[in-house]
């Protein structure tokens, strides 16, 4: 992984381990704050034409939530046990949906008869260094979802304050959106965490894989040895 220009296949691996250090970070130093934060839920989809899919903001509104993402799904990297979605729906909400069944009831009617094919839900941080919505066109998303082995708890603190430090400064690097610690799933085994990213474009996404193979190497290291299965879907947001 420290020559990540040799082929088409292990630039894109390289987009996916830059990613899961920092949703890790998130989990240990933000989870007592969690406890205070709404819930997020994450529902992905699979159409048989996802351009086609909308999603009834009547039926979102009583659920007790708010819009926040939603978007296309266009590559995924990574094997955690699901189908790949081709949308996905990104919900802030008051309450638990996926513990009320009424709400679970409600929920699968959003995209008409087009039912979610995976739920996860948990408390949402929002963090405050992204963009607002006014920028959302031309961005690159990635969403990756994650199940961690807890062998080494302070070898992995050490090498994400290691990682963290070294991509601090660097140009053309992700931003992080949101974080959700996943307390409830439908459709898998509950992982431990969302995280929702974005570059600015996909020029801009490859031109940090390109300047950074050193430190995509010490990612992937870092996923080798601290975590069991992930995905990251890839695509972009409508709104």
């Amino acid at each position: 992984m420290a020559n990540t220009k040799t082929t088409i296949a292990e630039s894109k691996k390289s987009i996916f381990t830059i990613i899961s250090s920092f949703g890790l970070a998130l989990a240990i130093s933000g989870c007592a704050a969690m406890a205070h934060e709404p819930t997020g839920v994450l529902g992905l989809y699979k159409a048989e034409n996802p351009q086609t899919v909308q999603f009834d903001e009547g039926n979102i509104h009583a659920l007790g939530c708010k819009l926040k993402r939603e978007g296309v799904i266009g590559a995924a990297q990574g094997s955690i046990g699901i189908d790949q979605p081709n949308r996905f729906v990104l919900l802030t909400c008051e309450s638990s949906l996926l513990t009320d069944v009424g709400k679970r009831a409600l929920f699968n009617s959003l995209a008409g008869k087009v039912a979610a094919n995976v739920i996860l839900e948990g408390p949402i941080v929002d963090m405050p260094n992204s963009i607002g919505d006014e920028k959302i066109v031309g961005r690159e998303y990635i969403i990756k979802i994650s199940h961690y082995n807890n062998k080494d708890i302070d070898g992995r603190s050490k090498s994400l304050a290691n990682i963290d430090q070294i991509t601090s400064t660097l140009a053309d690097k992700y931003v992080t959106e949101s974080f959700i610690g996943v307390t409830h799933a439908s459709g898998m085994p509950t992982p431990d965490e969302v995280v929702v990213i974005y570059y600015d474009s996909p020029e801009g996404a490859a031109l940090f894989r390109e300047n950074n193979s050193e430190v995509l190497g010490l990612i992937g290291s870092f996923n080798n040895e601290h975590v069991d299965e992930f995905v990251y879907l890839v695509g972009k947001a409508i709104r």
